[in-house]
């Protein structure tokens, strides 16, 4: 079977009518899997060699299948094995207007055309055509094909998909996975920053997928948001902390500058558990603060080395803020900070 005459041409390959259908289709399957592939190594010449010879197998045993199958016709199984067979036999009565959409990919991937390929993946369903061209584009099949393309598919696709499940919110970590996989940064951004912040929790979701993008921009959007909120909340010292992550200078010292203010009106210094927390920030407000609390400590407990030595780095440090007046100091009343 598959022999090919002096002139060329197939020859004309029988298979005996006694067969079943059952056997036909079975016989059908055993050649569909040796249908060749071409090798890395392989010259083109021999691998046409090998794929004419089993296209010739394929339209011998596919005429003998839809002929033995056409019997049936009431039976939606055997006409779809019979329609098939045809395909295969290169049956010229079927119309191409009949294939599916995945038909129509199938052979366009037979025929190695790619753009064609993803093309008509795409049609069937996205995730299909992205990943596709994800793993097309690992192995670097897609490079021989970029004069067709108007940008690389991989992204292109990969994108797409993205943007078919923005309308989810619950998938954000999804599109985020494959934007990040298209190196799409500056819409990873947007996306991050659409992002429901419902809780701190899920703030901090958004903000450890940021980090590891490196999405900066993104990152100090969201901690400012956080940080307005914990400050409403009457949490200071992480409104501090998000404030300085964001490197938000201006905000940091207007925190600390209510905490200092709340002293001076009240008399009593109730700031220290706001500081404990953010004693790593590099400020010079959470400085001055931190070491006013040591000195105020110190001087209520008549340690007046300690305390000195606390002030003196103030004064020395120039931490103070210049609207730093005079303020009460264990109930007594003292000169802290710069005219």
């Amino acid at each position: 079977m598959g022999k090919r005459g002096e002139d060329g041409r197939c020859a004309d390959t029988r298979i005996a009518p006694e067969l079943k259908a059952s056997k036909l289709a079975q016989h059908l399957a055993t050649v569909a899997r040796e249908m060749p592939v071409m090798g890395v190594d392989e010259m083109r010449g021999e691998f046409l060699m090998r794929w004419r010879t089993w296209n010739c197998n394929m339209a011998g045993v596919g005429k003998e299948i839809a002929r033995a199958l056409s019997d049936a016709p009431g039976d939606a199984e055997l006409l779809g094995m019979q329609r098939a067979a045809a395909v295969m036999a290169g049956d010229g009565e079927f119309e191409v207007s009949d294939f599916t959409v995945l038909d129509h990919a199938l052979i366009a991937l037979l025929q190695q055309d790619l753009p064609a390929f993803l093309a008509r993946s795409d049609q069937i369903d996205g995730w299909l055509a992205a990943h596709s061209a994800d793993l097309l584009g690992h192995l670097r099949i897609l490079d021989s094909f970029r004069n067709v393309f108007a940008e690389d598919p991989r992204a292109f696709y990969l994108r797409a998909l993205a943007d078919s499940y923005l309308v989810y919110e619950e998938l954000w970590r999804v599109v985020m996975d494959y934007l990040g996989a298209a190196n799409a940064t500056e819409q990873m951004q947007e996306v991050a920053m659409r992002v429901p912040m419902t809780s701190d929790r899920m703030a901090q979701q958004v903000l450890d997928v940021c980090e590891k993008h490196k999405l900066q921009e993104a990152m100090e959007r969201i901690l400012r948001q956080r940080a307005h909120q914990q400050w409403r909340r009457g949490r200071r010292g992480a409104a501090i902390s998000d404030f300085a992550q964001a490197n938000d200078d201006i905000q940091v010292a207007a925190v600390c500058n209510e905490l200092w203010q709340e002293y001076l009106e009240s008399g009593q210094l109730t700031y220290g558990s706001a500081i404990d927390g953010v004693l790593g920030v590099v400020h010079p407000r959470v400085q001055f603060l931190a070491l006013y609390r040591d000195f105020h400590e110190a001087y209520v407990k008549r340690e007046l080395k300690v305390a000195g030595k606390a002030l003196l780095e103030i004064l020395v440090g120039e931490l103070a803020p210049r609207d730093a007046c005079e303020g009460p100091i264990g109930g007594r009343g003292a000169v802290a900070g710069r005219q």
